[in-house]
């Protein structure tokens, strides 16, 4: 007995649905990943403000 295809191809909102939904995960991914190194860059940013600013406070 084997497999009997009713349709000879999926209904184009079943196909939709999954790009969509392909989509929204990798938009998940990436945004996590842009959003991790954009926090590193800040942190960064804030450790020299605070390096130079307390370079001026001793000078």
């Amino acid at each position: 007995m084997g497999v009997i295809a009713i349709a000879p191809k999926e209904p184009e909102d079943v196909q939709t649905e999954l790009v969509r939904d392909l989509l929204a995960i990798v938009t998940s991914f990436s945004a996590r990943l842009y959003g991790a190194r954009g926090g590193r860059k800040i942190r960064q940013g804030f450790r020299e403000l605070i390096r130079n600013a307390e370079k001026e406070q001793e000078g």
